[in-house]
């Protein structure tokens, strides 16, 4: 490492500008810098590398965090499809109970619309066939006249 006089001969001037001094050399400041900085590059090596480590680690524990929310991902979505599963299922369990109950009180209804006209039935029958014998007593009374008219007007 250099020392503090060689640091500061850094600074000193080579070929001023006023009366003649001291007869001085330029100063290759680059040779110097890289000197004056490779020990502390050197001491930084270790932290460079510590870090080099420290950021592979890093990566090596994100990509394992990322596998493993994958996974728990996966069984999210495998629980949700079972739960949408059983859901559909009880929805249709339930459509399938209120469409059997609604079948019941159509059918029920039915049966007392098909007892109301079977009575209505029972009760103009009666009617309606004193009603067709009548008529066709008077047809075939017309029909007689008919044919008797015609009888007698053969010769």
């Amino acid at each position: 490492m250099p020392g503090l006089r060689d640091l500061l001969s850094r600074f000193r001037a080579a070929g001023a500008p006023g009366a003649p001094g001291a007869a001085g050399t330029p100063v290759d400041r680059r040779a110097g810098v890289a000197v004056e900085l490779e020990p502390v590059f050197a001491a930084l090596a270790e932290t460079d590398a510590e870090c080099e480590r420290l950021r592979l680690g890093s990566a090596a524990d994100g990509q394992r965090c990322i596998e493993e929310a994958g996974k728990r991902a996966a069984v999210m979505v495998a629980q949700a499809q079972g739960a949408v599963q059983a859901e559909r299922a009880a929805a249709m369990s339930r459509t399938r109970r209120r469409a059997e109950t609604d079948l019941a009180v159509i059918e029920q209804r039915s049966r007392v619309a098909a007892e109301e006209i079977v009575r209505f039935a029972e009760q103009q029958l009666p009617g309606l066939v004193d009603e067709v014998v009548a008529r066709v007593r008077r047809d075939v009374e017309a029909l007689g006249h008919d044919h008797g008219a015609g009888a007698r007007s053969a010769p």
